[in-house]
């Protein structure tokens, strides 16, 4: 589950803990979450033994869609591997001179485009720069880049998380990463 450090304080929401304790007894589990506006699904699958490696599918609603303005630099995607080594793939917004290329580490002030990188979000893991144009650059080329980032040379989840690529098509398109070790922790 989520863990939040606060201080020296670590933090789990009531929420995980509700479906570690479920999935103790239970095969499958369903997770609602209500949002404000327009979202596509995030799904993850847990596993419930210690051979089957963990899912989670990223979903774009237009994979052909190149459209300005429909990701934001410094947005980010945090991954646990089973071993616990914590990577953060944060977007990086090469059309601004400066900006972090693609698996670059990235530090507390890094440039990431018009801005740096925040210290909440260097204080997450290790960050990685997910490098694309977010002007030009469609959503299934963006979630690519999510996938390269995992697997570049400085990434602490290199050879831990594989990736089955996005299409860039119209509709729905989605990038499906797998952990390389089976069970359950870094769910």
């Amino acid at each position: 589950g989520d863990v939040v450090t606060s201080g020296s304080d670590k933090v789990q929401f009531l929420t995980s803990h509700t479906a570690e304790q479920y999935l103790q007894n239970s095969d499958t589990l369903t997770v609602v979450r209500v949002l404000d506006g327009t979202f596509s699904p995030a799904t993850v699958g847990v596993p419930n033994s210690t051979g089957t490696q963990a899912t989670a599918t990223l979903t774009v609603t237009d994979g052909d869609a190149t459209t300005s303005g429909q990701f934001t630099e410094g947005k980010f995607v945090k991954i646990i591997a089973t071993d616990g080594t914590v990577g953060v793939f944060v977007l990086s917004d090469l059309s601004e001179t400066g900006a972090s290329a693609d698996g670059t580490v990235l530090t507390e002030g890094s440039d990431i485009g018009a801005g740096t990188l925040p210290a909440a979000t260097a204080a997450l893991g290790t960050c990685i720069a997910v490098g694309v144009n977010l002007n030009t650059n469609s959503q299934a080329v963006v979630v690519n880049a999510i996938k390269d980032a995992i697997n570049s040379t400085n990434s602490p989840l290199k050879n831990k998380i594989t990736g089955t690529a996005a299409t860039v098509a119209d509709g729905n398109q989605s990038l499906t990463l797998t952990q390389a070790t089976g069970g359950s922790a870094g769910n």
